[in-house]
């Protein structure tokens, strides 16, 4: 079957990509280590995002060695307000990964690369054509919809057939030359111009060849599916302070937030007086401790498939108590799972959920002027 010619549509990616590409800092030194925490970065989050984060990452964790030795609690800390925490768990086991099996080198091959933890075709690919010149394109959210629109393909994006029609095309056009700068470049259109809604068509290299723009209606292609209904789940979370000392745990390694750290929350939306005898069984108190509270503002975080709605308050420790089941030791309880009470500065080294920002906030600046 003989490959369409793509070569006029090449030809206009390069001329505007050359004279418009986005400085981004991953691409001024295009590693195959920066190109892997780039684009794990970038998954469903906004360059803009991500570029202070990624800056901070590589700052921190300059190469695989050092990534490989470091603490999780440490790499959670960097990668906090970026969301999607098994990400960044995965960063770290692929780190270990590569050095136990490659001695710290990142493998060339398709086949080594798609067994380090984390990495799928997409990220895959990226690094493939980014850092070793490999003719892979990277099918993701931006490439699928400039290329629907460049056939007027009202194809359903997230389906296996979608995506593997998309990539036998995007596998024609691409550049054999400069693989790495044609998903780039794709990307850029995806993110700047062929935008989901209002794309710039007069912008864009490809207006004269685009069947979408030709029949004047873009923002139709690709096609969509009904979206699903997202559950709501209401939360009380309470975050409760001793001295200057603020009770956290950490929640379990696996499961959703795995491995962050978060304030006693109970299910459903509890008054003050029972969060209050909530709390006594979580401290291992008895009845009658003092716990002096507030109201803090509700707080609203919706994930791919659910929406946390909160109501929040904020606990004061007002007398002495004894028999605790806590243990004081926050190693321990980082160990054990257990919640502890934990210095105000060692609060704010620990990676807590976006989920809980609102919440968060307060504890941070509490006694600060």
């Amino acid at each position: 079957m003989m490959q369409n010619d793509y070569s006029g549509h090449i030809r206009a990616l390069f001329s505007w990509y050359d004279a418009h590409r986005r400085d981004l800092p991953w691409r001024k030194d295009r590693s195959p280590y920066t190109s892997w925490i780039s684009e794990v970065m970038l998954q469903q989050t906004r360059v803009d995002t991500v570029i202070p984060y990624f800056n901070r990452f590589i700052t921190l964790f300059p190469d695989i060695r050092t990534l490989a030795a470091a603490q999780v609690d440490d790499v959670y800390k960097a990668w906090e307000g970026l969301g999607y925490y098994s990400r960044a768990a995965n960063l770290l086991k692929g780190a270990k990964y590569i050095l136990e099996n490659h001695g710290g080198i990142f493998p060339k091959t398709a086949e080594n690369i798609r067994k380090i933890p984390g990495i799928g075709p997409y990220i895959a690919a990226a690094i493939l054509s980014m850092a070793f010149g490999e003719p892979e394109p990277s099918v993701d959210g931006n490439l699928i919809r400039v290329i629907s629109r460049l056939h007027a393909s009202d194809a359903v994006p997230d389906t296996t057939s979608t995506r593997k029609a998309i990539n036998a095309i995007a596998g024609d056009m691409i550049s054999k030359d400069r693989p790495g700068d044609f998903n780039e470049a794709m990307m850029d259109i995806g993110a700047t111009i062929c935008t989901p809604k209002s794309p710039t068509c007069g912008d864009c290299p490809f207006r004269t060849l685009c069947k979408a723009a030709e029949l004047g209606s873009p923002e139709l292609f690709p096609g969509s599916k009904k979206a699903a209904m997202v559950p709501t789940y209401p939360y009380t979370v309470c975050a409760v302070m001793r001295n200057n000392t603020v009770w956290v745990r950490k929640r379990p390694s696996k499961g959703l937030l795995g491995g962050l750290y978060e304030f006693p929350m109970f299910p459903g939306h509890l008054s003050a007086e029972e969060a209050t005898q909530a709390l006594y069984s979580i401290l291992g108190v008895a009845p009658g401790v003092s716990l002096m509270f507030e109201a803090l503002p509700d707080s609203e975080h919706r994930f791919s498939h659910m929406i946390w709605n909160m109501r929040g308050y904020l606990f004061h420790v007002e007398t002495e108590f004894s028999g605790s089941k806590i243990p004081l030791s926050f190693a321990e309880a980082k160990n054990t799972g257990s919640g502890a009470f934990v210095s105000l500065d060692e609060t704010r080294k620990l990676a807590f959920p976006t989920a809980l920002r609102v919440y968060t906030k307060v504890i941070i600046t509490f006694d600060q002027p």
